[in-house]
């Protein structure tokens, strides 16, 4: 049956069917530790059918006593992660092993070894980012700023932002300096009687521009070796801003006016209109 090879985080547990034919089995642990955890269910386990399952399986849940990464991915400002009088960085990323930090403007330290609390002597103003690796993915970032214990500032990736646009001959006429609204998020009012060409700059150069990223197609395939390669054709995945937008728009997550602008090197202008 499913429970004779049920681990949970590598450990046989007590588990109970919770139907009839065994279909359902529940677990109860009242000493569940915050991170992530591993169940696995065996080679040989049974189906409801009968049938005994040919391959391992293994999936994840994450347990955490507050809201933090793993529960709100979307998590991107962090009250508090500076703390302790702007002496130590305060983390909430259970089922983290790795973390790095930055200041703004300067660079990322090594990967260190995830523990909750980090020496760390912010500089009043000055926003800090904290990347952690989390089960196989470091894409959960987050950042605060803090002036002095009890006064918040804005956290950014970049210390400035500029618009540069056809109107404004590229900023040549008008830097377009932009103001941060809120975290992460910068704004600037601008008319236009056309439509114009635009690309986000972070410093007053183009060391750093961001734009408008074309679609490039992927299809994954079978190998040529396999023979089910010459009948099977998967449908074709896009990478670039626009397939990004219309992937977040189609599942409800962003509106029709929202998209992603790309830092690559090859990203051309988008058009704003008016």
């Amino acid at each position: 049956s499913v429970m004779s090879t049920l681990r949970v985080d590598g450990h046989i547990v007590d588990a109970t069917c919770t139907s009839q034919d065994c279909v359902e089995v529940e677990v109860r642990m009242d000493d569940l530790a915050e991170g992530t955890h591993i169940v696995e269910v065996g080679l040989g386990a049974k189906a409801a059918d009968g049938a005994a399952m040919f391959a391992a399986t293994r999936s994840m849940f994450a347990a955490e006593q507050r809201p933090g990464l793993r529960s709100n991915p979307g998590l991107m400002d962090q009250p508090g992660l500076i703390c302790n009088y702007l002496t130590e960085l305060c983390h909430n990323a259970p089922g983290a092993t790795w973390m790095r930090i930055s200041e703004l403007g300067g660079e990322w330290t090594e990967w260190l070894p995830y523990e909750p609390v980090t020496p760390w002597q912010a500089t009043p103003g000055r926003g800090v980012l904290v990347q952690y690796y989390i089960e196989g993915s470091a894409s959960y970032i987050v950042g605060d700023c803090a002036i002095h214990r009890q006064e918040r500032c804005r956290a950014s990736w970049h210390g400035e932002m500029f618009l540069r646009t056809d109107t404004n001959k590229w900023g040549m006429l008008d830097e377009g300096r932009m103001k941060l609204v809120d975290h992460f998020t910068w704004g600037v009012n601008m008319s236009f009687d056309q439509f114009v060409r635009a690309k986000f700059a972070p410093y007053p150069n183009w060391t750093k521009s961001y734009g408008k990223q074309k679609a490039r197609e992927f299809r994954y395939q079978l190998p040529s070796f396999d023979p089910r390669s010459h009948h099977f054709m998967s449908d074709a995945f896009y990478d670039g801003t626009e397939a990004i937008r219309q992937h977040m728009v189609d599942r409800d997550l962003w509106e029709e006016d929202h998209s992603v602008a790309s830092g690559s090197e090859s990203a051309d202008a988008f058009w704003l209109s008016h």
